[in-house]
């Protein structure tokens, strides 16, 4: 697996694959390793998507990744979409991967995704799954969803928003909609407590709040969590 030689930090794959963007490489070209209770990989991707749309690759990323992981054997009821680019568990109260990504331009435009898997928390079902055969599943779908992503994207769909290509089935795949939650900062410090009760096509979630009734909050800056 390329870069398997590289610094192990926690950026490691963004690092490695932009520098590799930026070289040139093609879309396609990946690396992944385990570091501790982590399973740490990424993909360069050359989505030919509108400048407009990028916005949307993490949650069009997640996906992908939960693609991975139900192409390994994991049951689709128990791997969702935590709002609004992570993967969780069951009712959406454990994360179990972190997606991130960086935008760019080389010969074109590029995404770099990456993504940590916590290993322990792998439904019983992936047991058998090795590092390079998860490290492959997660690349596999990561690409195929930016594939699928590029295809939509100049749809006339897709000139209503971001989002607007894929929304209905990411809104399937999150667990939280309809219940309290929490949102928070990226750091975890909650900024709001409510109802999550929709998603639109800019990515923007609505929480329903007992003071302030529905407020949407953009993907950028905030997360959704459960409340305990």
């Amino acid at each position: 697996m390329a870069g398997a030689s590289d610094a192990r930090g926690a950026d490691a794959p963004l690092a490695y694959l932009t520098e590799a963007a930026y070289a040139g490489a093609p879309a396609g070209e990946s690396t992944g390793f385990v570091d501790g209770g982590l399973l740490r990989c990424g993909v360069l991707l050359r989505p030919d998507v509108p400048m407009g749309q990028l916005v949307a690759a993490p949650a069009v990323l997640a996906l992908g990744v939960r693609d991975g992981l139900l192409a390994l054997g994991a049951p689709s009821e128990e791997v969702g979409i935590g709002w609004p680019d992570q993967v969780v568990l069951g009712e959406g109260d454990q994360t179990l991967a972190h997606v991130s990504s960086k935008a760019g331009y080389a010969e074109g435009m590029f995404v770099v995704a990456a993504v940590d898997v916590e290993t322990a928390k792998l439904p019983p079902a992936l047991a058998h799954a090795t590092p390079e055969g998860l490290i492959r599943a997660l690349c596999d779908g990561m690409t195929a969803r930016s594939d699928a992503w590029a295809r939509d994207s100049r749809s006339s769909r897709a000139k209503a928003g971001p989002w607007a290509t894929f929304l209905p089935e990411y809104f399937d795949c999150v667990p939280l909609l309809g219940k309290p939650v929490n949102v928070c900062y990226p750091n975890g410090r909650v900024y709001a407590r409510g109802h999550f009760v929709g998603i639109d096509i800019w990515g923007r979630a609505t929480v329903r709040t007992k003071s302030a009734g529905d407020i949407e909050f953009p993907p950028e800056k905030f997360v959704i969590r459960p409340q305990e």
